[in-house]
């Protein structure tokens, strides 16, 4: 609705229930009039009453109400508007003596019989529709100010997630080139085969990762690809198992959110040991709850940074933080053999 429209829409409302309000309260000065009669002279006091409400409510509204937002005038401001609604009030009863009561009443009142409470009342009277002005505006300047927040709480969320991951990306890319680089090196036949999944992968990652959400069962099928890729580079030093129950695969979740657990797997497990080593990848999909386990044999006691600081861990742990603040558990457990990372996210609160 145009913002004009608004504010007509308002002074007619005031207006007529001014109107309503004036006739009520005028009691027994009007019981000889019929109703039609009395509703024109309740809308014609209001009616002239009304240039004065109007210049006073815009004057506070658009030139005094920002000094008495500033900190630094709010004495000048506030003393300004007292004196605004003082000059008013007197014009209003300037109004009711000179052209009302002769207008509308038929009578000629001196103007001598203003008095103090006459001029209170028409304080008041001017006062309470500034303040209902006053009040509209705040509480409008107050819903625009919490949108405002929200917006650029979101677009900072945003950012940060762009960031994010704009980290693990390279991050990812550069322990998959390390693969292929070792294949090439060996001038094995399967070098083609993992590129292609390599081309598939960045696809995935050019196309769908500007997404804020895909399905799960793109997300799972990342996973099974990156696997596919680290089985070629081990080979025989690897011994996988991939575990996989969704009970419907359009489940949305935000991408590389799960594949920082699995490269971590890798990094710190299978890429540190020099004997034949097992990763253990579980995902389980069931009435929206996800739960994502992933285990891998380790050799000797797991470090600090097996355990949380990693750069993909980080990352992982301060996504959730952003997409899933109340709905998520990660838990992290080790022992001498094993170090075994759990993830738990409600599908539908994200």
């Amino acid at each position: 609705m145009p913002r004009y429209a608004l504010h007509i829409g308002f002074w007619l409302v005031y207006l007529f229930l001014n109107a309503y309000v004036e006739v009520a309260l005028a009691g027994s000065s009007f019981e000889s009039f019929p109703w039609w009669q009395r509703a024109v002279v309740g809308l014609g006091v209001e009616f002239f009453f009304l240039p004065v409400k109007i210049a006073a409510t815009y004057l506070v509204l658009y030139r005094l109400l920002p000094v008495l937002f500033d900190r630094q005038s709010q004495w000048r401001g506030g003393g300004l508007i007292i004196l605004v609604l003082s000059i008013g009030a007197v014009m209003n009863l300037l109004v009711l003596y000179g052209v009302i009561y002769p207008l509308l009443y038929g009578e000629n009142v001196a103007f001598s019989r203003i008095s103090s409470g006459r001029f209170i009342w028409s304080l008041i009277d001017l006062s309470s529709v500034v303040g209902l002005a006053m009040g509209i505006k705040y509480f409008r300047l107050r819903v625009a100010s919490l949108e405002r927040e929200k917006e650029l709480v979101k677009e900072k969320l945003q950012s940060e997630l762009r960031f994010l991951r704009a980290q693990t990306n390279p991050h990812f890319l550069f322990n998959v080139l390390n693969s292929i680089y070792a294949l090439a090196r060996k001038k094995d036949d399967r070098t083609e085969e993992t590129v292609l999944r390599l081309s598939q992968l960045l696809r995935f990652m050019i196309y769908e990762c500007n997404e804020a959400l895909i399905p799960l069962d793109k997300e799972c099928q990342m996973i099974r690809d990156y696997l596919s890729l680290e089985e070629v580079r081990f080979q025989d030093k690897l011994d996988l198992k991939l575990e996989m129950e969704v009970d419907q695969y359009d489940y949305q979740i935000p991408p590389l959110l799960l594949l920082p657990l699995v490269e971590n797997a890798f990094k710190h497990g299978l890429s540190e040991s020099r004997m034949k080593a097992w990763i253990e990848v579980v995902l389980r999909a069931q009435e929206g709850k996800l739960c994502f386990q992933v285990k891998n044999s380790i050799e000797g006691e797991p470090t600090p940074e097996d355990n949380s600081s990693g750069l993909g861990l980080q990352n992982l742990r301060r996504q959730l933080e952003l997409l899933y603040p109340n709905e998520h558990q990660l838990s992290i457990s080790s022992d001498e053999s094993s170090f075994e990372v759990e993830l738990h996210i409600n599908l539908e609160e994200g």
